[in-house]
């Protein structure tokens, strides 16, 4: 059944225990334009939550209040147990250490080769760590991404997907606790973006992480969804699997479907 807004308070199978990440009434604002006007939203241990709405209905700003890359007007946003709008800069750059970002843009370094992209972070982050064991967890990415062995190639020299998969290696490299992943399959083609979007669902058993996942790619929401939120109007409007918001008689929600 699909839960409406206000009866969202407990992921449907989980404990509070396992309970990742949970936003309580978030509002946003930019001016006069209400972006999050109470949303709610939990994720599970080793679940992926895709969240889906129309171009500027806020999902963007959602994932960024998420990392604190965006402070919220007001609402409580608990990462891990802990309320991260509490947070003060050094607390959150912390946690930013146990979350890995998937930007959209991909992000990469284009005067770093990729073993420099992938190690950049890494080293600023666990300067315990030796140079072989940097090189142990930069190869074991690369493997898991499908992509062994190009660490001495440029940027430029890759193809889209597979400056992807390496700004997706680059997010593991820290052995996330929690993936974010911010329309990953954009700009990519049909076949590239089935491709990325199975390696996602591949690495949350792989890796046994959350994600959350903002998409408007049809293809990549029903491969890696365990369950979907539709954000309209600033709140959780409909919650459920494939099956559920594609046969919902709402038809803001049925809408995203066709």
């Amino acid at each position: 059944m699909i839960k409406e807004q206000d009866n969202i308070k407990h992921v449907q199978g989980k404990t509070a225990g396992e309970v990742m990440v949970r936003l309580v009434d978030l509002h946003k604002s930019f001016g006069r334009n209400h972006v999050l006007r109470g949303m709610n939203l939990e994720v599970g241990a080793n679940e992926n939550v895709v969240v889906i709405g129309r171009s500027g209905c806020g999902k963007s700003v959602l994932i960024k209040c998420i990392i604190g890359l965006v402070t919220p007007d007001s609402g409580s946003i608990y990462v891990f147990g802990e309320d991260i709008t509490k947070f003060k800069r050094k607390a959150l750059i912390k946690l930013r250490s146990d979350i890995g970002f998937l930007f959209q843009s991909n992000a990469l370094y284009d005067s770093l080769n990729i073993r420099e992209n992938l190690l950049f972070t890494l080293q600023r982050r666990h300067k315990e760590l030796s140079s072989k064991e940097m090189t142990m967890r930069m190869e074991e990415v690369l493997q898991n991404v499908g992509l062994p062995g190009i660490e001495s190639l440029m940027p430029s020299e890759l193809s889209g997907g597979m400056k992807k998969r390496i700004a997706l290696a680059r997010a593991l490299i820290l052995k996330p606790k929690l993936m974010l992943y911010d329309e990953p399959t954009t700009g990519l083609d049909p076949i590239t973006s089935r491709e990325i979007s199975q390696l996602m669902a591949h690495l949350k058993d792989e890796y046994k992480m959350p994600s959350i996942i903002i998409s408007h790619d049809l293809q990549c929401v029903e491969i890696t969804a365990d369950r979907i939120v539709a954000l309209i109007d600033g709140v959780a409007a409909a919650n459920g699997t494939w099956k559920e918001l594609s046969k919902s008689a709402d038809p803001r929600v049925n809408s995203f479907f066709k």
